[in-house]
């Protein structure tokens, strides 16, 4: 199977032989042979299209928990909230 990883490295978007996916320094890391050294590298899957959806990206599709207009409303409420508690001691 071929897959591909975006990094900063000379391998950008690189279809990559796939070899084996392990648990490996912390993280879940994709094992392939490097197209120019055929050594045995890894990376983590993360950078490949192997990596799974982020869940709040999927579960946010887009949207927005508050308006802007909302946060600035809140911010201000807070700053009145904090002034005030200060007033008192």
């Amino acid at each position: 199977m071929l897959y591909h990883y975006a990094s900063f490295s000379s391998l950008v978007w690189t279809n990559l032989s796939f070899a084996v996916s392990a648990f490996c320094l912390g993280e879940e890391r994709v094992f392939f042979s490097d197209p120019l050294t055929h050594h045995v590298r890894s990376l983590p899957q993360a950078w490949t299209s192997l990596a799974l959806p982020d869940p709040f990206l999927v579960v946010a599709a887009g949207e927005a928990v508050l308006r802007f207009h909302d946060v600035q409303q809140l911010t201000q409420l807070l700053k009145q909230k904090q002034t005030h508690g200060q007033e008192g001691h």
